[in-house]
């Protein structure tokens, strides 16, 4: 269940930007746009996360639409790839997700460009952010580089790569942790911090490979097979390869959304 998604210069998105599946806190009388799902605290504790079934991203021309459903796509393409490399094989039309030069903001000075996801799976709050260097727009040949990479799991945080590489393998992952993994020492976090590359994301690789393979295949399932985007065809109507629909969203103009929303409200309570 996706609950947020954050991006910062992306394309045109030069400043945080922020598209929340979170209900207000307030909301009353939409229970059936509302999904549920139960996350394992301290101790067997049970909270509950709520998320919005269906969302409706509606603006002018050249609003940013297409550019927010593109910076989810993209992020999707880079954690799914497992690194900040172009991709020749290209799996949907945004051009972004494989030639990452097409990424930053073509306005004002150079600057990092962030993505920020946090959903729910398997009982489990996760959040993961990127924070990645890119160069200048269209800049082909620049030096890439993953600035800042971070996981927590329930809130709390699991690894944090930045200036240094931090593993912690708290109570939340614990029957997700490597057999081979007892506890974490300073020879683990030696082979861990050498293994890192400039341009592969740690998730997809020392993480997985050293201590928790089977959470990494818990995260890409949930990246693969339920963070789907639409995409327009030639008719510039949005369709949805292998859509999961709690994460659904919809892409539209200014004139005429009011009907739109009406129209599906009323088939969700159908």
């Amino acid at each position: 269940m996706l609950l947020e998604f954050r991006t910062k210069n992306y394309r045109s998105f030069k400043d945080t930007t922020t598209f929340s599946m979170q209900p207000a806190p307030k909301q009353t009388g939409l229970d059936y746009s509302v999904q549920t799902e139960q996350i394992v605290q301290k101790e067997g504790k049970l909270k509950e996360m709520k998320g919005l079934c269906s969302a409706v991203i509606y603006g002018p021309n050249a609003a940013g639409k297409t550019n927010l459903i593109g910076a989810m796509d993209t992020m999707r393409a880079i954690v799914l790839r497992g690194n900040i490399q172009n991709a020749s094989e290209h799996s949907s039309p945004n051009e972004a997700a494989y030639s990452l030069e097409l990424i930053p903001n073509n306005l004002g000075e150079k600057a990092c460009t962030e993505f920020a996801i946090r959903f729910t799976e398997s009982n489990l709050l996760i959040e993961y952010t990127l924070k990645l260097d890119l160069g200048n727009f269209l800049e082909v040949d620049y030096p890439r580089r993953i600035v800042e990479e971070c996981l927590s799991v329930n809130d709390k945080l699991i690894f944090s790569r930045g200036k240094t590489l931090e593993v912690f393998l708290l109570a939340p992952i614990k029957q997700y942790v490597n057999k081979s993994i007892k506890r974490k020492t300073a020879k683990t976090m030696d082979i861990a911090r050498s293994s890192l590359s400039d341009t592969e994301l740690f998730l997809n690789n020392g993480f997985k490979t050293i201590f928790a393979k089977d959470l990494v295949a818990l995260i890409l399932k949930w990246f693969d097979e339920k963070f789907m985007q639409p995409q327009l065809n030639d008719d510039s109507q949005a369709t949805f390869a292998k859509g999961h629909y709690p994460d659904t969203y919809f892409q539209m103009p200014l004139s005429g959304w009011y009907d739109s929303v009406k129209s599906a409200g009323q088939k969700l309570q159908e």
